[in-house]
């Protein structure tokens, strides 16, 4: 399986962060920037407990992806 590039899943990122300013399930990433695989999987947990589909879905994408391409989803989705 290859991993998922940031052009491919940034809009549903962005979907994300305009349907939930407060972050969600993703503000461990979204909203402190922590980039490692455990931060993503205390993101992924967090999801299933509050019935988040789509943050579980995201979360699922951004522990495909590598560190490296976790930081630059992360500004992307900031910046825009």
């Amino acid at each position: 399986m290859s991993k998922p590039t940031i052009p491919e899943v940034l809009d549903r990122f962005l979907a994300y962060r305009v349907a939930h300013s407060d972050w969600r399930s993703l503000r461990v990433f979204l909203g402190d920037g922590e980039f490692s695989e455990d931060a993503v999987v205390a993101c992924s947990v967090r999801a299933i407990e509050a019935g988040d589909t789509e943050g579980y879905d995201l979360s699922q994408i951004l522990l495909q992806m590598s560190k490296t391409q976790r930081k630059k989803l992360f500004h992307r989705v900031r910046s825009d």
